[in-house]
C-alpha cells in the first residue's frame, strides 16, 4: 500500500510524491494516518485514492447503458476517498461529489440479493461522452451496468490526466471508500513549500510505522520516469547537435569573412578614398555573408517547423505551434 504526498501552487497541485509500500491493509490506519497529516500546518487538503498520477490501482471494465446499441465502451474504474475532487480542484459540471455524510447512499449495498441500494460514481466528461450522454446533466441519477454490477450517476467532474500524455485522456469512473479501496495511497496538497511539511510528515510516518523506511519522490520525477525520459533525453542531443552546428557554423562565418576582407582590401581603401564611410563598407561586407544564412534559413524554416508539428501531434494535449515562433 503505497502512499503519496502531492504539493504544490494552486496552478500545479501536484508536485512532491512520497510513496511508502508494505503498510497495512485498507481499514482504519489510513483514516488514522490521514487524520494526523491533515493536522501538520501547511497541509491545504487529504485524500485516499487508487489512481494517482503516473499509475495507481484501478479496473478497467465495460460499462453499459441502458438502451444504448453497440459495444459497450471501456471505462476505468477506481476508488477515492474522502476530499479527492477537492484535493486535485477537479471541478463539479453537474450533480454532487461524494459526501461522508452520505456514506450509506455513496458506497451501497450492491453486494445485496436483490441490491436495495446501489452503488453511486462519480465520472469525467470523457466517460460521459463514451456512454452517450449529450451533456453531463443527462448523466445524473441513471443506472449504468458494468460487469460488478449497477452503479448509479451523481456527479460529473473535469477530466484528469493520470497517464501517459500522449494518449486521449481515459474515461473515468470514480467509486467511493472512505480508506481509498484496496492498494490506496494517501494524497496531500500543500499551502506553499512542500520541503518543510515533508520533513514534518516523515517525522509523523516513523512514529507510526518505525520499521518501513520513507521513500520520497516527487511527482515531476516520477512523471519523468514513466513518461518524459526518451523526450528529454532526446532533446538533450539536439541541443547538443545544435550547439556543435551554431559553433561550427560561426566559426566558418568567422573564416569566411576574414579571407574575403583580406582578399578585397584593395578595394576597400579605394572605396575609402572615393569617399566611402565605415558604415558603406561595413554593409558591403556584412550583405555577402548574411546571403548564405538567409538561403539556409529558408530552408531549415520549413523543415524544423514540419518536424516539431509531427512531433507534437504525437501528445494528446499540446501547445499551438506558430510559424513565427521560427
Amino acid at each position: 500500500m503505497p502512499w503519496t504526498i502531492i504539493g504544490g501552487s494552486p496552478v500545479a497541485p501536484a508536485r512532491c510524491i512520497l510513496p511508502i509500500a508494505k503498510l497495512p491493509p485498507p481499514g482504519t490506519m489510513p483514516l488514522v494516518v490521514a487524520t494526523a497529516i491533515r493536522a501538520i500546518p501547511g497541509v491545504a487538503a487529504v485524500t485516499t485514492s487508487g489512481i494517482v498520477p503516473g499509475g495507481g490501482s484501478f479496473a478497467i471494465g465495460k460499462m453499459h447503458r441502458a438502451g444504448a446499441t453497440g459495444e459497450p465502451p471501456m471505462i476505468v474504474q477506481g476508488t477515492v476517498g474522502d476530499a479527492f475532487f477537492e484535493t486535485y480542484r477537479a471541478r463539479l459540471h453537474a450533480g454532487r461529489l461524494f459526501d461522508p455524510a452520505r456514506f450509506a447512499l455513496d458506497i451501497g449495498n450492491g453486494d445485496k440479493d436483490p441490491p436495495a441500494r446501489l452503488p453511486n460514481v462519480i465520472l469525467n466528461r470523457t466517460a460521459v461522452r463514451r456512454l452517450g450522454f449529450a451533456r453531463p446533466a443527462d448523466a445524473i441519477d441513471q443506472v449504468v451496468a458494468r460487469d460488478a454490477g449497477a452503479v448509479r450517476i451523481v456527479g460529473v467532474v473535469d477530466d484528469m490526466r493520470f497517464g501517459t500524455p500522449r494518449d486521449p485522456v481515459d474515461a473515468l469512473a470514480y467509486s467511493y471508500r472512505p480508506d481509498g479501496g484496496y492498494r490506496s495511497v494517501q494524497v496531500v496538497r500543500t499551502a506553499g513549500d512542500a520541503a518543510p511539511i515533508l520533513a514534518r510528515i516523515e517525522t509523523l510516518w516513523h512514529r507510526i510505522a518505525p520499521a518501513v523506511p520513507p521513500v520520497a519522490v516527487t511527482v515531476d520525477q516520477k512523471l519523468y520516469e514513466s513518461f518524459y525520459r526518451q523526450d528529454v533525453q532526446r532533446s538533450r542531443l539536439f541541443m547538443i547537435g545544435a550547439v556543435l552546428a551554431v559553433a561550427i557554423g560561426c566559426i566558418g562565418l568567422y573564416g569566411l569573412a576574414a579571407f574575403d576582407t583580406a582578399r578585397r582590401i584593395r578595394e576597400i581603401g579605394i572605396r575609402k578614398a572615393l569617399g566611402a564611410s565605415t558604415t558603406d563598407v561595413l554593409a558591403l561586407l556584412i550583405g555577402q555573408f548574411l546571403t548564405p544564412v538567409l538561403i539556409a534559413g529558408v530552408i531549415a524554416v520549413p523543415v524544423a517547423y514540419i518536424a516539431m508539428q509531427r512531433w507534437l501531434a504525437g501528445f494528446d494535449d499540446r501547445v499551438a505551434l506558430s510559424p513565427w515562433l521560427f
